[in-house]
């Protein structure tokens, strides 16, 4: 279940989640997020890891690993209530840009650049829809980012989307 503090979800998505994960863990996966576009035919987009044995999540996560946790998910979200009408479901590895989530996601990305997306342009603080700045603190209330020599100090609220961005 997500975090009191991390990126904003709502209550269907939060619904959702709470299902994958327990439909899931059972078989040593890890929901990183998933997105959900409630449409003519809905799109409920999952990504997932696979965990090691000591709980620790796996480095990459294969094709067959993301086809048998979509044979898990298929039947018992078909059943579900929660999703109104056809669907397409994907499951998917988070990739190396792997999405932030959770405060303890975000906590491990501390020192990391972000590429990030908030809910509107952030026009108090200077800032437009998107940017791509440095993590330098995160706690229950905001993160701190640093981006073009500045720092801005913005709430959880206001956040859409955060990926981690690697540079080779």
């Amino acid at each position: 279940m997500q975090a009191s503090a991390g990126i904003p979800k709502s209550s269907i998505e939060l619904a959702l989640l709470e299902l994958s994960e327990r439909l899931l863990e059972p078989h040593g996966f890890a929901v990183v997020d998933l997105d959900f576009h409630l449409m003519g035919t809905s799109v409920l987009r999952i990504f997932v890891e696979r965990k090691q044995r000591d709980g620790t999540l796996a480095t990459g996560t294969n094709l067959d690993d993301c086809a048998y946790a979509s044979r898990l998910l298929d039947e018992a979200l078909e059943a579900s209530p929660l999703i109104p009408g056809r669907f397409d479901l994907e499951v998917s590895s988070p990739g190396l840009e792997r999405r932030l989530r959770t405060l303890e996601d975000f906590k491990s990305q501390v020192g990391n650049t972000l590429q990030l997306k908030f809910q509107r342009k952030l026009e108090e603080l200077g800032l437009g829809a998107k940017t791509t700045a440095e993590l330098i603190e995160v706690d229950e209330a905001s993160l701190l980012l640093k981006a073009s020599g500045k720092q801005y100090r913005v709430q959880w609220e206001h956040l859409k989307q955060a990926n981690r961005v690697w540079s080779f």
